[in-house]
């Protein structure tokens, strides 16, 4: 076969292909078998002001704030400022031979008191928790350990 004449800058290099010199306004009907000489556009400085998030992550944080909370939780957990929470020291203290109301003996229907010594003393944290809980005063007016026994029950500000 032949080229369809120089006007139109065709070559023919082949039954089935034809190349232009220049790049052409339309589109083909079949795709090309060789990559464009044409060079792609440089990317920008400036921030886009498309509504399209990138492709990737930049290299590099932005200042700008996200009107919106990220979706996922990040993929590194954040480091706690201490491993336990401290407590301030005690402003109080307390006597440990001062007595408080524990709690009234249902058989005889008298008061049972105890030392906060003795509070201290006992085997588990849990059993000063709930004898530190008890808010009721005996019938004669003497306090509950809450009271008497702050250092102990951990009621010091």
């Amino acid at each position: 076969g032949t080229g369809c004449g120089l006007d139109n800058k065709l070559i023919w290099t082949s039954s089935t292909n034809f190349h232009t010199e220049s790049p052409s306004w339309s589109p083909s009907s079949k795709p090309s078998t060789s990559p464009s000489p044409s060079v792609s556009p440089s990317l920008s400085s400036k921030p886009s002001s498309s509504p399209n998030p990138s492709s990737g992550p930049s290299q590099q944080p932005s200042n700008i704030e996200s009107p919106h909370p990220s979706s996922s939780p990040s993929k590194q957990p954040t480091k706690s400022p201490t491993k336990q929470p401290t407590y301030s020291p005690t402003l109080c203290t307390e006597n440990p031979t001062a007595v408080f109301f524990l709690k009234n003996n249902v058989e005889d229907l008298s008061e049972e008191f105890q030392s906060c010594n003795w509070l201290r003393n006992k085997n588990t944290a849990r059993t000063i928790t709930q004898i530190c809980k008890n808010r009721e005063a005996s019938k004669k007016g003497r306090a509950p350990a809450r009271i008497v026994c702050k250092d102990t029950c951990k009621m010091c500000i």
